[in-house]
């Protein structure tokens, strides 16, 4: 599995060389000075919004290595820490404050539905700021009462999500036939569950959500059926743990 898209290593590359142009640049121009004491000034200040894009860039890299490590290398302990080391090195706490998403994600992946829960009524005000964030939260809201068991409190919430999924452009960033499965699997209603879990589509799915739907697959099936998703579930959690 590679690490980065084509596009995100496009990304990259277009800005180590505009870091690289301007860091050329500013050099140049000071050595061709008379190096008064504004030179050195401006040196400084160009060699310190330098530093500064530069260690931007690496708490990028910091953030998108955790997401890494728990969508693809399946390891939310490992992501945990990565996430931990990132906050601490973020001076300005930007990430801290502003990805709620990530802790979410990582307790449901470590099945602590109660911390999940209270993580997003912390964050709450941004996950209603756009209607992408909002389905997520809908979405780990119903994982987190599944868990729990409450099935009132999956209800309600997966009726919040159809006003969603109705609107005419719809977000994607979720699979809705999912949606419907894990409503289906909190009333009970296994055979339905297990049907919408069949329509999901895994082709723009990372292999966190993919190891998922094998695995509520391998619960509501039998024989031959259930052990190939089994097989299916070895072979993700092989080629991310090689």
């Amino acid at each position: 599995m590679k690490k980065y898209s084509m596009k995100q290593r496009i990304v990259t590359l277009v800005n180590a060389a505009i870091f690289l142009g301007f860091l050329g640049l500013t050099l140049s121009t000071f050595f061709e000075s008379k190096k008064t004491g504004l030179d050195w000034a401006m040196l400084l200040i160009c060699l310190g919004i330098f530093a500064c894009a530069l260690y931007y860039e690496y708490l990028k890299y910091l953030y998108n290595d955790a997401l890494y490590t728990l969508n693809f290398l399946l390891d939310p302990q490992s992501a945990e820490e990565k996430y931990k080391k990132l906050c601490k090195l973020d001076i300005t706490h930007n990430y801290e404050k502003n990805t709620g998403i990530f802790e979410v994600m990582i307790s449901i992946e470590k099945n602590a539905p109660v911390k999940a829960l209270e993580l997003i009524k912390k964050n709450e005000k941004r996950f209603r700021s756009n209607v992408e964030l909002l389905i997520i939260m809908y979405y780990y809201q119903i994982r987190a009462y599944l868990l729990l068991g409450n099935a009132k409190k999956v209800n309600e919430v997966y009726s919040d999500a159809l006003v969603i999924r109705k609107m005419k452009k719809r977000p994607n960033i979720i699979n809705y036939h999912e949606l419907d499965g894990l409503h289906e699997l909190a009333l009970g209603n296994k055979k339905k569950a297990c049907d919408y879990f069949k329509q999901v589509d895994g082709s723009k799915m990372n292999p966190k959500e993919i190891l998922f739907i094998y695995s509520q697959l391998a619960e509501l099936t039998a024989g031959e059926e259930r052990a190939e998703y089994q097989r299916r579930i070895a072979q993700l959690k092989g080629v991310a743990n090689p």
